[in-house]
C-alpha cells in the first residue's frame, strides 16, 4: 500500500494511470468496485487538494473513455464512474481535507444519500417497475419455486423502502472509501493519526434531533409521507452506526480494554444486521453524552 500510495502521489501521469487501472480492475470484483476505484481518488484529493485532483480526474475520465471506446465496455464507462463514484468521493474528501472533521464528511455523505432518495422519487418514472425487473432477473437464475415465492413476498413488503436501502448502500460505500483513503494518507504521512481522528468523531446534536423527529413522523404519519420519512431515517441510522463504531473504538482505547471487543463488534455487525440498530443507538447516546459547550475537534 505504501509503494502504491507514493507512486500515485509522485506525479500527474502516474496518478491518472493508477486511477484508470484501478477503475478497470474494480470491474472484476463488483462488491468492491466503489472502494477500489474511489480510494485513489480520495487519497489524491486529501493529499494534493481539490484543484489538483480535478485535473487528475479529467485526465482519467478521458483515458477511461478512450479505453472503453476500444473495448466492449463503451465510451460512457468513464462518465458513469466519474458521476457515480469519483465525484462523491472527491466532494467528501475535499470537505474532510478542508475541515479535518470526519463528522462533516459523514454529514456530506448523508446529504448525498438524501439527494439520491429525493432525486429518484421525483425524477424516476416508475421505480417499482425497475426494482421488479431487477428481482425478476435475479429469480431467473434457477432458484426453486418455494424460494421464489418467499423472495417475491419479501420484495412486496420492503418495496417502499428500496430507495432508502439503495441510498444507504451508496452512503456506506462512500464513507468506507473516504475513511480508507484517510487511513492510507495517515499510513504514509502520519502513522497513528487516523485512529485518533476516528475516535474523536462526534456528530452534531441536531443530527440526533432530526433522527428522533423522523422516528416520530414515521410512527404517526401514514401513506406515502411515512415511507419517505422512513427512507430518510435509514440514512440517519447509517451515519449513527459509524458514530457508534467510533465510540466503541474510543472506549476500548481510553480504558485499555482488550481489542477482542472491537473484533467481536465487527463480527456481530457482519453476521447480524440487527446489530446495526444497536450501534446506531450507541452512537445517538454518545452524541448526547459527549456534547458540551465546546465541541472537541477530530483532527488527524
Amino acid at each position: 500500500m505504501n509503494f502504491l500510495g507514493r507512486y500515485l502521489l509522485s506525479g500527474k501521469l502516474q496518478a491518472i494511470g493508477v486511477i484508470t487501472l484501478t477503475t478497470l480492475l474494480s470491474l472484476l470484483v463488483p462488491p468492491f468496485t466503489y472502494l477500489i476505484s474511489g480510494a485513489p481518488v480520495g487519497l489524491i484529493t486529501l493529499r494534493k487538494g481539490p484543484a489538483y485532483s480535478v485535473q487528475i480526474l479529467t485526465g482519467s475520465l478521458v483515458l477511461t473513455s478512450v479505453i472503453g471506446g476500444f473495448t466492449n465496455i463503451g465510451t460512457t464507462f468513464g462518465a458513469i464512474f466519474a458521476l457515480g463514484i469519483w465525484s462523491p468521493v472527491w466532494l467528501a474528501s475535499m470537505l474532510l481535507r478542508a475541515t479535518e472533521s470526519q463528522s462533516v464528511m459523514l454529514l456530506c455523505a448523508a446529504g448525498i444519500g438524501v439527494i439520491t432518495i429525493i432525486g429518484t422519487y421525483l425524477f424516476a418514472e416508475d421505480l417499482t417497475v425497475l426494482w421488479q425487473s431487477w428481482l425478476d432477473m435475479f429469480l431467473q437464475q434457477g432458484i426453486p419455486a418455494e424460494e421464489t415465492a418467499r423472495l417475491q413476498q419479501l420484495f412486496e413488503a420492503i418495496k417502499p423502502l428500496l430507495n432508502g436501502v439503495v441510498a444507504a448502500g451508496l452512503v456506506i460505500s462512500l464513507v468506507l472509501t473516504v475513511l480508507f483513503a484517510r487511513w492510507w494518507q495517515s499510513r504514509l504521512y502520519n502513522p497513528g493519526g487516523f485512529g485518533i481522528e476516528f475516535q474523536q468523531l462526534l456528530l452534531p446534536r441536531w443530527a440526533g434531533l432530526v433522527t428522533f423527529s423522523c422516528l416520530l413522523l414515521s410512527a404517526f404519519e401514514s401513506g406515502d409521507v411515512q415511507w419517505q420519512v422512513r427512507n430518510l431515517l435509514i440514512i440517519l441510522i447509517v451515519i449513527h452506526v459509524f458514530q457508534g463504531v467510533a465510540s466503541v473504538h474510543r472506549i476500548v482505547f481510553t480504558r485499555k480494554i482488550s481489542s477482542n471487543w472491537i473484533i467481536g463488534m465487527y463480527v456481530f455487525l457482519a453476521l447480524m444486521p440487527q446489530m446495526a440498530v444497536i450501534m446506531a443507538c450507541i452512537g445517538l447516546v454518545d452524541v448526547w453524552v459527549r456534547h458540551r459547550k465546546t465541541v472537541p475537534t477530530d483532527k488527524a
